[in-house]
């Protein structure tokens, strides 16, 4: 899924995360710091982004690539 306090974690065995993207420490009174690609992020955010991951697995899709739009213009598709 993620690095949490410095350690891998897995939901049900599945890496949701595996480029480590995600990460969150927590403080010594047990509220977390979170950060996305190296930046600083919310809870919610880290939440969201897991959830993304989740959703392209299961989908079968890679859960830490995303597609892009190639633009427009005159294409492979069949314009009949």
């Amino acid at each position: 899924m993620s690095l949490v306090n410095g350690k891998k974690e897995k939901i049900l065995g599945i890496d949701l995360d595996p480029t480590d993207t995600l990460r969150m420490e927590t403080d010594k009174e047990g509220y977390p710091s979170c950060t996305y690609k190296n930046k600083e992020c919310t809870t919610i955010d880290y939440l969201d982004a897991t959830q993304e991951n989740a959703e392209r697995h299961y989908k079968g899709k890679s859960s830490n690539s995303f597609g892009l739009f190639a633009g427009f213009g005159k294409g492979k598709l069949n314009n009949n």
